[in-house]
């Protein structure tokens, strides 16, 4: 087997070259995989002789799979002696393939960079800062509980602040129907600002069934840019309105939330369960402080196709959030007045920081010895597995891509780990 290695400051990359000889014995393997469950008259299945199954097979089909056989085999075989460190998925391009010639192929992948850490745990100057829990939060979560076990009633009364209502509305902007600016009984409660400024105060005082066209001037800095700082003519009708009765926040509201004997005792397992939250939140701001602050002393050559990798898989992520929330992707780039290229364009800037985040965290773990063992590595397979709905999504990812997700976000929790013993010493 011939193999010429060429790398460069980003790449790693080689030629091969299988003889005849060499590759034969993976044309056997492939006659193998393709007849192995063959079924013909007179035999019985996966009892076809050899020779006669072969002439069932195409050529081109077994030399196609035969040369998957090699090059995987080959490239795993390759990457196991390679020294020096690699990242993301090799690209195998096969470039020659005949039975009097054998197998030629290109294999690549992305070459880590080098991560200069010097002095990293000097950089980290963040301090864990001890929560605690007011009164004023606790009151406020124990009145969301209260609103989320409100009763509704039908009422023959014009709307006022606090009412749950639907409405239809549609809106204008000189004289042309704005994309997406429309609904059909849309739910609300009055008076939490859900909508544009000064919408919700158009909606109290109408009754079922009124109409109401109003015009209100949209803040330059709204959510939706498509219709930020414009004047809208909206069309609005009441469809639905209901008065909303709230429980009592008493010893009975406690009881029936839970095992708990008075409204004092539950007021204080709300407590804690809001420290808990926040120290959670805090763990979670200081591990990524620490970070950034490696990081900012840290120089790297980024290659480029990890950004490009990044940023598209980060536009990806946003199109399957959208997309799950049953919005089309377009239209939603409309309503946030975006065009698929300047997400692209947005998405770069934010795909450099995070892969020189995972690569700050790749290095750091191999300068603290970090290592995900067997054990953890599979136990975190096991648990991924037994969260797929199907077998159809188990084998949707491949087993040693799945385990390679494992081992970095082990290792990775195990580096935060570390930085907020350093951090807590400080």
């Amino acid at each position: 087997m011939e193999i010429k290695k060429q790398n460069s400051k980003q790449e790693l990359s080689w030629e091969i070259v299988l003889s005849p000889g060499e590759f034969e014995p993976y044309k056997e393997k492939a006659l193998k995989a393709l007849t192995e469950n063959m079924e013909l008259p007179g035999f019985r299945k996966g009892k076809v002789p050899p020779d006669k199954a072969k002439e069932h097979v195409s050529r081109e089909k077994v030399l196609a799979e035969a040369a998957f056989l090699a090059t995987r085999t080959v490239a795993a075989d390759i990457l196991s002696k390679e020294q020096e460190e690699w990242l993301g998925q090799p690209e195998i391009n096969v470039k020659g393939l005949d039975e009097n010639n054998g197998l030629s192929f290109d294999l690549k992948c992305i070459a880590v960079p080098q991560i200069d850490l010097n002095n990293w745990q000097q950089k980290i100057t963040v301090k864990k800062i001890v929560q605690e829990v007011k009164a004023e939060e606790i009151e406020k979560a124990l009145e969301q509980l209260q609103k989320s076990r409100a009763v509704y009633r039908a009422v023959n009364r014009s709307a006022q602040k606090g009412d749950f209502v639907e409405v239809s509305f549609s809106g204008r902007s000189g004289g042309v129907q704005v994309e997406g600016l429309n609904s059909q009984k849309h739910p609300f409660i009055l008076g939490e600002g859900r909508f544009v400024d000064g919408f919700e105060d158009q909606i109290i005082g109408l009754s079922v069934g009124d109409d109401k066209i109003f015009t209100l001037t949209v803040s330059g800095d709204w959510m939706h840019k498509n219709i930020a700082g414009k004047e809208i003519e909206f069309s609005v009708k009441l469809e639905t309105l209901q008065e909303r009765l709230l429980p009592e926040i008493s010893d009975e509201f406690a009881k029936a939330l839970g095992n708990f004997s008075d409204i004092s005792e539950f007021r204080a397992s709300i407590g804690e369960g809001l420290l808990v939250e926040k120290e959670k939140n805090e763990q979670k701001s200081l591990r990524v402080k620490a970070l950034e602050q490696i990081m900012d002393a840290v120089l790297a050559d980024i290659p480029d196709i990890l950004r490009k990798q990044e940023a598209e898989r980060l536009l990806q992520e946003l199109r399957a959030s959208v997309e799950s929330g049953g919005l089309v992707f377009e239209e939603y780039l409309a309503q946030i007045g975006k065009s698929k290229e300047a997400m692209e364009k947005d998405f770069a800037r934010g795909a450099e920081k995070r892969v020189k985040a995972a690569l700050v965290l790749k290095a750091l773990a191999k300068e603290l010895g970090i290592e995900p063992t067997e054990e953890e590595i599979v136990k975190c397979v096991n648990e991924q597995l037994a969260r797929e709905d199907s077998l159809e999504d188990v084998h949707k990812i491949d087993p040693e891509e799945r385990k390679a997700y494992c081992r970095s976000i082990i290792r990775n929790e195990k580096v935060f780990e570390a930085l907020e013993v350093i951090a807590e010493e400080k």
